[in-house]
């Protein structure tokens, strides 16, 4: 696959963070290591560069180090470094360390984002030894937890928004094993001894061509404490409840800094109280919308439900937008994950509805829970209810509509981006009406027309997209492979008709970052597969064909994408394709992987149904084979994940939806029980 802007970020560290303080001769300990463009250099090719098992460039002479550089170099390789000037020491090195750390990804990110506009990098981070604790190494849960939190504050604060799309992953790695951070190694240790006698007057002229001014940042380690102060005395108290919610290293004085700050919002009017309130939400919301790992942000959001509401609350302070915006973020968040959580936000939505005096603001914010809650219903199972929520919505918002029109100008001024919510609640009609195709084909027809209306009130080329791809999964259902194809070529805004269609559609989705067009691939996967299932060959083999020889390989693409979803999906149909191929080898290589992938989540219950589809595609597919006793080892894994899934309290249409299992054992594999399941969760979305 090519990649476009995308990067690798190898990190390591030298100097310890403790003598900065102590003895100022020296260099300031530093971050830093080698920024390049993905799949250049690889462990191999490091391990060349290198010539060697093992080295760490402390103990060797300088030549060795400027070798190395310049080899690192003719890869168009860039050496960064995050540079502690201001010898500052916050609580303990290691703290000290991840400050300097995440701060520095930050300003990479802020660098890259002004560079690039749209781009992705990738960060390898070396293990750390815990100076704190004097031995062992800093836990990858540790270097997870508190580089998230210190990265995702770094962002909202730097209003990194999505108007450039970019994205960034973390993980880590030992330098001691490493090729990679052996290099980083290198490019840390050079800049620390760049001025000891390690290196000559010659060296040091190559070393200032070799690190480019603009890739040092020096990293500002200035005390919260003292930020939030500053924020006090300035007037933003959104500002430092965001602070103080979001930076644990804030845990000790946040009760005395909150009293402070909402005793001070209490003496605003409504107005003023609202506005202060809005930067937290701002925030927020830059945050969602960037698809980011979503564990940090869900636990400040049940705090900030659970404690900051009820101390407004007691304040008497009237700030229901503020609070009906944190439900249904949080509302959100359940919903992303899967999680029957989200119906607890029902209740407390409801209530807090009631405190909205604006008829107009309040028809808003209950539009946009019915549409959440519809989503949520649908990634519940419940098809039915979802699509009879929206299409109550529907019918409310298209009277309103035809109301508004009458009164001259109040369809803009009094329901503001109405179109966009009623673009919303076809489209989310439109994804529940393909769940539904394998056993209503008349729906068809409804969702054609759901799509035609979304289009019509869309206006962002994105969301017109969206449609497309939602269209084809439901002519795909129905069994119109032509109808599903042609609608993926839209999305590229190519025509069916025209020569070599296909093979120019998946050049230029192959071109394109794998973020931004992993929907089209699940779509173009699931086209192929259901072909060949249909036993139309011609298309599927055709398909292939053209991934082939656009050397698209799908395996590769778990390295890329963070993510579960939608890339369990694409192995599910990929594996379905060999089976039905009958390349059963392939097949469960691909039905493997999806299985692992979907292993990976413990939380969301529509991934944990559709591992039990994957299961029970493998099973289909050793049974095609006369490969019994293999069947009857996956059956075990089948039943052992339906029983793990039904015992964790779901809800009755979960139970409902794989009901159905419960006839499959060992002793009397239930076929048609087993193909029933996995045409309807094939059809999950």
């Amino acid at each position: 696959m090519r990649y476009n802007n995308c990067f690798e970020l190898w990190i390591d560290e030298s100097g310890d963070f403790l003598s900065d303080i102590s003895n100022k001769r020296l260099n300031p300990s530093l971050v830093g290591g080698v920024l390049i463009e993905q799949g250049i250099v690889d462990e191999t090719i490091a391990g060349k560069i290198l010539n060697r098992d093992f080295v760490h460039f402390n103990e060797e002479n300088g030549q060795l180090n400027i070798e190395v550089l310049r080899k690192v170099a003719e890869y168009k390789a860039e050496f960064v470094v995050f540079e502690n000037k201001e010898r500052l020491l916050v609580i303990d090195s290691d703290t000290t360390y991840l400050n300097i750390l995440s701060e520095g990804i930050i300003q990479l990110l802020l660098f890259l984002s002004a560079k690039y506009g749209d781009f992705e990098l990738n960060v390898l981070v070396a293990t750390r030894k815990n100076t704190t604790a004097g031995k062992g190494i800093l836990s990858e849960e540790e270097y997870e937890k508190r580089l998230k939190e210190k990265v995702v504050l770094g962002i909202a604060r730097n209003a990194l928004t999505k108007k450039t799309r970019w994205k960034y992953k973390i993980s880590f790695g030992d330098a001691r094993i490493d090729k990679r951070l052996m290099l980083s190694d290198c490019v840390c240790n050079t800049y620390l001894t760049r001025t000891s006698r390690k290196f000559t007057d010659e060296d040091r002229i190559i070393i200032n061509e070799l690190y480019k001014k603009e890739l040092n940042f020096s990293i500002f380690e200035s005390s919260v404490d003292i930020e939030i102060k500053r924020a006090i005395a300035e007037g933003r108290f959104g500002d430092v409840i965001f602070e103080l919610y979001f930076n644990s290293e804030l845990a000790e004085g946040k009760k005395k800094y909150l009293d402070l700050a909402l005793d001070r919002l209490q003496q605003f009017n409504d107005f003023a109280i609202n506005n202060q309130l809005m930067s937290i939400t701002s925030k927020i919301d830059t945050l969602i919308r960037m698809h980011l790992d979503y564990s940090v942000l869900k636990v400040i959001l049940t705090e900030l439900q659970s404690e900051l509401v009820p101390l407004l609350k007691q304040r008497n302070m009237a700030v229901p937008e503020f609070i009906l915006d944190i439900i249904l973020y949080l509302y959100t968040i359940y919903t992303h994950e899967g999680s029957a959580q989200a119906e607890e936000q029902d209740e407390f939505f409801m209530i807090e509805l009631e405190n909205l005096t604006d008829l107009f603001i309040k028809f808003q914010y209950f539009i946009m829970y019915k549409t959440r809650q519809a989503i949520h219903q649908k990634n519940m199972l419940d098809v039915e209810a979802s699509i009879d929520n929206m299409t109550k919505v529907i019918k409310i918002m298209e009277q309103m509509k035809e109301l508004m029109s009458i009164i001259d100008g109040a369809e803009d001024n009094m329901l503001g981006d109405k179109n966009i919510m009623l673009a919303k609640a076809y489209g989310t009609r439109l994804q529940a009406w393909a769940m539904t195709m394998h056993k209503e084909k008349d729906d068809l027809e409804k969702a054609r027309v759901d799509y035609e209306n979304a289009l019509k009130q869309f206006a962002n080329e994105n969301d017109k997209v969206r449609q497309h791809l939602y269209l084809s999964q439901a002519e795909c259902e129905a069994g119109n492979i032509e109808n599903a194809l042609k609608l993926i070529l839209k999305t590229e805004n190519m025509n069916y008709m025209e020569e070599d269609s296909v093979e120019k559609f998946i050049d230029k989705i192959n071109g394109q970052r794998l973020y931004d067009v992993i929907y089209k691939y699940l779509a173009y996967v699931r086209i192929m597969s259901y072909a060949k299932r249909l036993k139309e060959d011609s298309i599927a083999s055709y398909m292939y064909k053209a991934m082939t020889k656009n050397n698209v390989n799908l395996e590769t693409f778990k390295a890329s994408f963070s993510g579960i979803h939608p890339l369990e999906m694409i192995y599910w149909h990929m594996g379905d394709y060999f089976a039905y191929s009958e390349e059963i080898k392939k097949a469960n290589r691909y039905y493997d992987m999806a299985i692992e992938l979907c292993e990976q989540s413990q939380r969301d219950i529509t991934i944990k149904v559709i591992q039990l589809g994957v299961l029970s595609s493998k099973v289909l597919a050793y049974l095609h084979k006369k490969r019994i006793n293999e069947a009857k080892d996956v059956v075990d894994r089948l039943i052992n994940e339906y029983s793990t899934l039904i015992a964790g309290g779901i809800p009755s249409t979960v139970l409902d939806y794989v009901g159905i299992l419960k006839n499959v054992s060992k002793e009397n594999i239930n076929t048609e029980a087993l193909e029933e399941f996995t045409v309807k969760a094939r059809a999950i979305n």
